[in-house]
């Protein structure tokens, strides 16, 4: 039983059974993930799932040519869940299959932890159930962990999960020496995913900021300790990321479109600083509006105000943190100050509208799923075409693409290796420079001029082009060898280079 009397566990059982039931479904969906290796356009599975197999062929930190004519592994991305999950590879000898098993495992430990520190927090089973599914089983994660496949992501995010429950249980107490076990999820954190680390290091910030002076360099001293356990990754990171093309990628810009792509992004990301600003101010006047409580999700708030006001992609440095990702941490936080709320603190009409939003949000959630997320996407001819094509290649080979395919050009950059040794000039990272980038999207973009597309295949060291449709005619106009022709999908081979 709850201490506190909080939101009645019944009000939570439409949306445990509604969000558990999808959620389920869609882990089942997803699951022929491990007979089939995923082509189609909705997919970052298949660059991860490479990028695995390149640490247990290549190694970290070590030279690697099945992409871009050769990069340092692990430069450009964190290597958390690659470790995670390489003992799986090692046992099934199948990346398809270790990743998936990596993901239901994430959500197992995600549920544990919840469940976990949920109890220390004394939050009710009930609820602890219902966080799990409101945090991690919404349309947002469904559409970019489960179906989308960014696992480090969600590995960072559960891994948070421990950090904020500690930081939150620390919050109302006197540090102690058991404090500086936080040291070992901040550090995984930092190993696991960049933006996630940002969030982590808000709340810790926000710790340093209640604290006396004593338990301010407890902080100060956790955060230094677990830079210096982890430099050897974020130190190479720091120093090549300002060469490569991840500098340009900032995320936040999508804030700023309203077409019919971004629009639901931009809903949601308007709606949730609202409801977490709503959330916290019940939450704080249940607690006679503490000076500690406000100064200590100050910077929270701060944070959500920019991401209202779209102010957040003008800032450097903030401006790399996904809108996706502020969805996440004001979710966690909002359940959190929610489910820690004594009911009577809000009046009758607000009652009725927190019950109301848990019957409107499942809903909502699991129709937006079904409109906007595909379910998981087997091959079409012309993947089946492009797959058997790859068997006849025998050099360093690109994709062309000019008619819009059902498949991902560059999941086949990801297949090739895996399965056929195969090396690339091109990749799907954000390994090469922004000058190599330019050269590789100049010759994936599909020039119909064939003095400078034999120069661009020269310079690129492209010994084998894959393309369909009309542009194998520009193939073989421009004098490359014919090797095989399937169907709609054709290979030629440059023996200039």
């Amino acid at each position: 039983m709850e201490k506190i009397k909080s939101i009645p566990n019944k009000w939570l059982y439409f949306s445990i059974i509604l969000l558990g039931i999808y959620f389920l479904y869609r882990i089942i969906n997803q699951s022929q993930l491990m007979s089939v290796f995923p082509l189609d356009i909705t997919n970052d599975w298949s660059s991860y799932m490479a990028q695995l197999h390149f640490l247990k062929e290549c190694g970290f930190h070590e030279m690697c040519y099945y992409w871009y004519n050769g990069f340092m592994t692990f430069y450009s991305t964190p290597p958390g869940w690659y470790y995670f999950t390489l003992p799986l590879y090692l046992i099934f000898n199948s990346v398809t299959v270790a990743s998936f098993i990596s993901l239901i495992l994430i959500y197992v430990l995600a549920f544990v932890a919840i469940y976990y520190f949920g109890k220390l927090h004394e939050i009710s089973p009930t609820k602890r159930i219902a966080f799990f599914l409101l945090f991690l089983a919404n349309a947002v994660t469904i559409g970019n962990f489960i179906r989308l496949g960014r696992l480090h992501e969600l590995l960072g995010w559960v891994l948070f999960i421990i950090l904020a429950f500690t930081l939150l249980w620390y919050k109302d107490r006197k540090l102690d020496n058991k404090y500086f076990l936080v040291i070992i999820p901040y550090s995984l954190i930092l190993l696991a995913h960049q933006v996630v680390a940002i969030f982590a290091s808000v709340l810790l910030f926000s710790l340093f900021l209640i604290k006396n002076f004593k338990e301010k360099i407890y902080v100060a001293l956790s955060v230094v300790l677990s830079l210096l356990i982890t430099a050897f990754w974020w130190v190479p990171y720091v120093l090549n990321f300002s060469q490569s093309r991840g500098v340009d990628i900032i995320m936040s810009k999508t804030l700023l479109l309203f077409d019919s792509t971004h629009l639901p992004q931009n809903i949601i990301t308007f709606l949730a600083p609202i409801g977490l600003c709503f959330i916290f101010y019940y939450y704080w006047k249940d607690r006679n509006k503490s000076k500690k409580e406000l100064i200590f999700f100050l910077p929270t708030l701060i944070l959500a105000s920019l991401l209202f006001f779209r102010i957040s992609p003008f800032i450097p440095g903030v401006n790399y943190l996904y809108p996706d990702s502020y969805i996440y941490y004001f979710t966690f936080l909002g359940l959190f100050m929610l489910f820690k709320t004594k009911l009577k603190t809000f009046s009758l009409n607000i009652r009725r509208l927190i019950l109301i939003a848990f019957i409107l949000i499942p809903i909502v959630s699991v129709l937006a799923n079904i409109y906007h997320t595909p379910s998981f996407t087997n091959y079409t001819q012309l993947e089946e075409d492009t797959v058997s094509i790859l068997e006849y290649v025998d050099g360093n080979f690109i994709m062309i693409q000019i008619s819009p395919p059902t498949s991902y050009g560059k999941a086949y950059y990801s297949m090739a290796p895996v399965y056929y040794n195969l090396t690339t000039a091109s990749g799907w990272h954000v390994y090469e420079s922004k000058e190599y980038y330019g050269l590789m999207k100049k010759i994936e973009s599909g020039t119909t001029n064939c003095f400078e597309l034999n120069a661009l295949l020269k310079e690129a060291k492209i010994t084998d082009v894959i393309s369909h449709d009309d542009y194998c005619d520009v193939l073989d106009n421009c004098e490359l060898k014919e090797i095989k022709h399937i169907n709609r999908v054709c290979l030629y081979k440059n023996d200039k280079v």
